[in-house]
């Protein structure tokens, strides 16, 4: 199993919610790491996520 790990940042999120549109993510579990305060990005794609059944792995840096 593949495991990505991205940053977080706006365009990784966008790249994230079209390949779970385009069903091709598969068996992948994606880890994130957010780099930013906001959030709102990170729960649109966590929710498209879901829809799928694929549950990604958010660090959090407690910093």
């Amino acid at each position: 199993m593949y495991y990505p790990i991205l940053r977080g940042k706006q365009n990784e999120l966008l790249a994230l919610r079209e390949l779970v549109e385009a069903n091709v993510l598969g068996n992948y579990t994606p880890i994130i790491e957010p780099v930013k305060n906001n959030f709102s990005s990170l729960i649109k794609a966590i929710e498209e996520l879901n829809k799928k059944g694929i549950e990604p792995v958010v660090i959090v840096n407690p910093d």
